[in-house]
């Protein structure tokens, strides 16, 4: 766990529930986070943890199903809702925005959904394949990360970020984050 793991906050967890609110599970509105953390907060029933964060758990439970392993390698097709906070780091930019957009677009296909919480580099190469996402949400602000090891409130990164949602539902997608910032008009048709 290091610099470039960033937790999901709370404002990004309230566009999930407002985005899903019918979900079965309850509290729970994401069936996969496949790149989440001992510390996250997001409110998923299974979560991919590499094994060094396994590790971390030092014999705790968590209340939802783990899967041990690389969320890049795993086919996230099972999955309706996903989400997914990528490292944030130059090292993982190109295999995270190829394997989001490959599953993003999949998930449109199957009828499902994918929201990604990236960082907003709209200039860069391995951007090109986000702005193949249906919609994209910029925050007003700067949105304060949760610490990887604490669960506190980092200060304001260095960095934007932008919410990438693929999905037949742009609108909800747009109503859900509208306390964040104002949506992109839809990517695609």
């Amino acid at each position: 766990m290091g610099q470039t793991d960033y937790l999901t906050p709370h404002e990004v967890i309230d566009v999930l529930r407002a985005l899903w609110p019918d979900a079965d599970a309850g509290a729970r509105c994401v069936d996969l986070d496949p790149c989440s953390s001992p510390r996250s907060i997001v409110p998923a029933r299974v979560v991919v943890l590499l094994p060094q964060a396994a590790a971390l758990l030092d014999g705790r439970a968590l209340e939802v199903a783990v899967f041990v392993g690389d969320g890049l390698a795993l086919d996230w097709s099972p999955a309706a809702r996903v989400y997914v906070n990528p490292p944030y780091s130059r090292a993982h930019n190109d295999a995270w925005s190829a394997k989001i957009a490959a599953e993003g677009a999949a998930a449109r296909a199957r009828g499902g959904e994918l929201v990604a919480l990236v960082q907003s580099a709209p200039g860069s190469a391995y951007w090109a394949r986000y702005w193949q996402a249906d919609a994209l949400l910029w925050p007003r602000t700067r949105i304060r990360f949760l610490n990887a090891q604490t669960g506190e409130r980092l200060a304001r990164p260095s960095f934007d970020v932008a919410l990438a949602y693929w999905g037949g539902r742009v609108e909800a997608f747009a109503a859900a984050g509208a306390t964040l910032g104002p949506a992109a008009a839809p990517v695609r048709p």
